[in-house]
């Protein structure tokens, strides 16, 4: 791709379907604007495709999962002004081993979730060779500050808060708040017959099926609340990545809680698969509440989408959840906190309990239920958590990392 554009070689993963795929996305499209684009597509083997920016395949001969190796050729090759790097906080220690940021002649940004409390300053150490930090939300960012200065680094970069955001043309409710037959006629749609299908009550955790979205605690929860409720109220999931082998644990979790009668899965596929935006859409206004049991979330994109359908949503009172829902969703209480297995931040697990605690508050309480679906859908319209902001905050952060890094040359 020949340009007179400053070039930005990004690397992250293209994963259709995932938070880290539209997010990955909408950061390249901002770019694309001023810049020319490689994307050094981590989980991508197809060919390169050149089309507003540059996806380039990566690990086609194996032995380089995360994609540093590639990376590096590739900043070899095109001799970026910047490189760009969306990840979770403990790769940045190995990218930055390969890479050697301070060999690369050109300023480094990382954009990472925080899910959870740092507890080891080992994690924030490598970030000080970045020429600017930038977190989702300003509690994280206020973590990596104060984890800077506990590890007394001189002249620590910058640490910025860039958020993600809602296609509220995407995600949009399809019906006004009182239309229960249309509600109900979208839901037959979906789900096809129900008995009194206005007084269904359909959950719905869009979640990926991975350790720290705990969906386990969805299926527990779930099954106390609904003990001896009528057969019209249903727990949704959808998966729009999955293994054979996560769809076998849960589908055997809920035969063990004699629940399967009362799931319906991926019900606008044939298999788990990211949906298109409209039929994405279409499922979250058929269901009447959205649930989070997730042990820790750097943002929570699905609930944001979710409530900009106009549902309302629970989630656990923790990391970025905690952060960014207050007054607009049906908090649950964790039950545990702790540094898990298979994370090295501090995470909080919700119970059960707790779980079926809130849906029961909402499955009583139309009132209620109605009320925080229209504090949802106005959080989720905030006007700084909208994709055309967030991309003016990209375009303006890369501009002027590459400004104040000339400016010391």
């Amino acid at each position: 791709m020949l340009s007179s554009k400053p070039k930005l070689v990004a690397l992250g993963w293209h994963a259709p379907g995932t938070g880290f795929g539209r997010v990955m996305g909408e950061v390249l499209r901002s770019a694309s604007n001023t810049w020319e684009v490689h994307h050094v597509g981590i989980g991508y083997q197809g060919p390169r495709v050149d089309e507003a920016w540059s996806l380039h395949p990566t690990n086609l001969k194996g032995g380089d999962t995360f994609a540093a190796f590639e990376a590096k050729r590739i900043i070899e090759e095109v001799r970026p002004d910047c490189v760009f790097i969306l990840h979770d906080i403990w790769m940045m220690s190995y990218y930055f081993e390969v890479l050697e940021p301070g060999s690369l002649g050109c300023p480094v940004v990382v954009y990472f979730p925080l899910d959870g409390r740092i507890t080891d300053d080992s994690l924030v150490a490598p970030l000080a060779k970045a020429s600017h930090v930038v977190t989702y939300t300003p509690g994280a960012a206020a973590q990596v500050r104060a984890g800077f200065q506990r590890l007394a680094v001189d002249s620590p970069p910058e640490v910025s808060v860039v958020p993600h955001g809602v296609d509220l043309q995407a995600f949009h409710s399809l019906f006004a708040p009182d239309d229960h037959e249309a509600q109900a006629a979208l839901k037959q749609q979906i789900f096809g017959p129900l008995p009194d299908i206005k007084t269904s009550f359909i959950v719905l955790n869009a979640s990926r099926p991975a350790r720290r979205k705990c969906l386990d605690a969805t299926l527990r929860g779930f099954a106390k609340f609904a003990e001896g409720k009528p057969a019209n109220v249903k727990l949704c999931l959808h998966h729009a990545i999955s293994t054979g082998e996560h769809a076998r644990e849960l589908r055997d979790l809920a035969s063990l809680l004699d629940i399967s009668h009362r799931i319906v899965w991926n019900p606008l596929s044939s298999t788990s698969g990211p949906l298109t935006d409209a039929e994405l859409n279409r499922l979250y206004n058929g269901c009447d509440v959205g649930l989070n049991t997730s042990s820790g979330e750097g943002w929570g994109l699905v609930s944001f989408e979710h409530a900009a359908a106009g549902r309302a949503q629970i989630v656990p009172r923790h990391s970025a959840c905690e952060e960014l829902w207050e007054n607009a969703a049906c908090f649950i209480e964790p039950a545990w906190r702790g540094v898990p297995e298979y994370s090295l931040l501090e995470m909080a697990e919700v119970g059960a309990e707790g779980t079926a605690e809130a849906l029961e508050l909402l499955y009583r309480d139309r009132e209620l239920r109605e009320r925080l679906a229209l504090a949802g859908a106005q959080r989720a319209r905030h006007p700084d958590w909208q994709w055309h902001a967030v991309r003016q905050r990209w375009e303006a952060l890369f501009t002027n990392t590459l400004e104040q890094c000339a400016s010391r040359q």
